[in-house]
């Protein structure tokens, strides 16, 4: 840093006195002085996201979610009812851990409420989803068919899917 001292000095004409320019500088090492911002800067920007990592991490951690085998328990001694009401182990785990994080009452009850009937999908909005949803439906047919024995003798899928999506868009998916 350089700056500019003024200093008043009389001359020898007492009279008249004359400013007296001293340049005082302070010698920075200015290589050691960057590294040492850099330090800090990393220092802080560390601290800042172990800090912000902590606090993210504590929510979920004191809302403990059910192990997939306590809620494969669960399911194996209701497996009558579930399989009754159309519901997978898969699907039920599922639900089970989302459901577990969420504070419940100690006296509920432990079964699973009855499914109720899904209501019949929404249109697409758009061409790409409406070919998608056809996409996965034929899907799901083509699987069906084929381990019924119901697939003609040679048809591959792309014929089956021309065929199951022109069937698709007649129905309005």
């Amino acid at each position: 840093m350089v700056g500019k001292l003024f200093i008043q000095e009389p001359c020898s004409d007492s009279s008249i006195q004359r400013p007296r320019i001293l340049i005082v500088s302070r010698n920075i090492d200015y290589k050691n002085w960057s590294l040492e911002m850099k330090r800090q800067s990393r220092f802080i920007m560390c601290s800042a996201a172990i800090l912000s990592i902590m606090a993210l991490s504590a929510a979920p951690a004191l809302a403990q979610k059910k192990t997939v085998k306590a809620c494969q328990e669960e399911w194996r001694a209701n497996k009558a009812a579930n399989e009754a009401n159309k519901i997978t182990e898969k699907a039920y785990v599922a639900k089970c851990r989302t459901e577990s994080a969420a504070a419940q009452p100690a006296s509920a009850p432990t079964t699973p409420p009855a499914a109720a009937p899904k209501p019949a999908a929404a249109k697409p909005k758009d061409g790409r989803q409406a070919e998608y949803a056809r996409e996965r439906a034929c899907g799901q047919d083509w699987k069906a068919d084929k381990a019924a024995g119901k697939v003609p003798a040679g048809m591959k899928w792309p014929q089956y899917w021309s065929e199951c999506d022109k069937r698709k868009k007649a129905m309005g998916m």
